[in-house]
């Protein structure tokens, strides 16, 4: 860790905060490319789309594409649920309220 943030002028003690989850990664898409270039993620590959998705999930985000499946009746309805069992939300699930998720590539 240390040596890959010293090669593109990180910071190492937030890459090690991050890496234990001390820290959420960065949320900003470019900075998100700029790491998984510099990691020699190829766009697009399989690796491209976990590491998307692990920074999105572990920003506590959901990927837009999981969003957005159409196999999921209702993806807001699915995780209201999920989230809260005991009965309806105080408030709805809007596409504004989940609109500030990451996007990723879909599963194949």
């Amino acid at each position: 860790m240390r040596e890959f943030c010293a090669e593109h002028g990180h910071d190492p003690s937030n890459g090690s905060k991050i890496e234990r989850e001390v820290l959420p990664p960065p949320r900003d898409a470019e900075t998100l490319r700029a790491w998984a270039r510099q990691l020699g993620l190829k766009q697009g590959s399989d690796d491209w789309c976990k590491f998307s998705d692990y920074a999105a999930v572990n920003a506590g985000r959901i990927p837009d594409y999981v969003l957005k499946d159409e196999e999921l009746e209702k993806p807001s309805k699915l995780l209201r649920d999920w989230l809260w069992p005991q009965g309806p939300l105080p408030i709805p699930m809007t596409s504004e309220a989940t609109s500030a998720v990451g996007s990723a590539c879909p599963p194949k």
